[in-house]
């Protein structure tokens, strides 16, 4: 079963190196209700496995920096309470004194000390890259389940985070998975670009799980296919437009119990 597939990826990934999954599929196909469960299952399996769960279609302009922040949450306290006594050891005038208890209230406020320097308004691309950075700096090694869930409704921001950490993902115990909707098995440009480089760097992969069950089904042979195809008939309906063929219907338990699902079976 797919479920069964993705719980193996995820042990995959917290147990070696990091990699990317793609849940593609029409709108209403289930992928979000298969994320739900997957992150439930993540809990129950692995006690010190970090898991966030966006939605980019609701999300702002930093989701990047909000899941950096809170996946990197507790080593940043750490490394914040090592500089603020650096500060205090360091004290040798009083201006010194105002200036570490300054810092040291900001840093028990934002978990972390403010440096010196200051910078300027950012882009949301720019904030992102930012953003995976700091996961990468800290912790870059602890098991962490990633899910954007509609990440073709998302902003730039999501998508420049996304092939930030994909570059990366080798070198982290993570498991990225993104949800994305397809029309008649098309992908956004972008999106399509992502996954392509995901797979190339050979940490990332696709799943379209009526058309991995159709070609499971048919074993490749087209006299099989199209009775397989024949036999979902009487769940729902075969159509031709012109060269196209697409089915559409209530398909059975056999794949996945949905209510109503539609498939491009054009390139069978």
């Amino acid at each position: 079963m797919l479920l069964d597939q993705l719980v193996l990826d995820m042990q995959a990934a917290v147990a070696s190196e990091g990699r990317a999954i793609f849940l593609l599929g029409s709108a209403g196909s289930g992928k979000t209700a298969l994320l739900g469960v997957l992150q439930e299952l993540a809990y129950r399996s692995h006690r010190d496995l970090e898991a966030q769960n966006v939605d980019c279609a609701q999300s702002g302009e930093k989701t990047w920096l909000e899941l950096a922040r809170l996946f990197t949450r507790g080593h940043r306290l750490k490394r914040s309470a090592a500089k603020v006594a650096m500060e205090w050891l360091d004290v040798t005038q009083i201006g010194a004194v105002f200036t570490a208890a300054w810092r040291t209230v900001k840093a028990v406020r934002t978990k972390e000390v403010p440096e010196a320097d200051s910078r300027g308004r950012r882009s949301p691309t720019d904030t992102a890259t930012e953003a995976v950075r700091l996961l990468m700096e800290y912790g870059s090694l602890d098991p962490r389940l990633i899910i954007l869930d509609s990440l073709d409704r998302g902003d730039n921001e999501d998508l420049t985070g996304a092939f930030a950490l994909i570059q990366r993902l080798a070198s982290t115990r993570t498991l990225f998975v993104a949800a994305v909707r397809s029309k008649e098995g098309r992908l956004p440009t972008a999106i399509g670009d992502l996954i392509l480089e995901a797979e190339r760097l050979g940490v990332g992969r696709r799943i379209d799980e009526w058309l991995d069950w159709l070609v499971g089904q048919s074993r490749g042979v087209p006299g099989t296919l199209w009775s397989t195809l024949g036999g979902l008939e009487r769940g729902g309906t075969l159509r031709r437009s012109g060269r196209r063929w697409s089915w559409e219907g209530n398909p059975d338990e056999a794949i996945g119990g949905r209510t109503q699902a539609t498939v491009d079976v054009s390139g069978l």
